[in-house]
């Protein structure tokens, strides 16, 4: 299960799959996520020096820009600390 909150409103989302955009299933509902993009920023907590990245699913969304939502997902460990943020569009519609 991943936690994710989006426009502030917090689902557990399951991804079965290995691709990089994979949708996922929002546990409890007929709902999916599908992913459009992804960005993030780690940091290394031994060094301090931190990672950041940004990446986007190509092709048009034309009638979907409105319905797009950001959803963020906060990682912790001994090792590194960061946030990933995922743009989405959920199915069926409606947030």
């Amino acid at each position: 299960m991943i936690p994710l909150s989006c426009g502030g409103a917090t689902y557990e989302a399951e991804v079965r799959g290995n691709g990089t955009y994979t949708s996922g299933h929002i546990t409890g509902s007929n709902s999916n996520l599908i992913p459009f993009g992804f960005g993030g920023q780690f940091i290394d907590r031994a060094t301090g020096v931190s990672y950041s990245f940004m990446e986007s699913k190509g092709g048009n969304r034309i009638g979907l820009q409105r319905s797009l939502m950001t959803c963020t997902l906060s990682y912790e460990d001994e090792m590194v600390s960061g946030q990933l943020t995922v743009t989405v569009f959920m199915t069926p519609g409606g947030k």
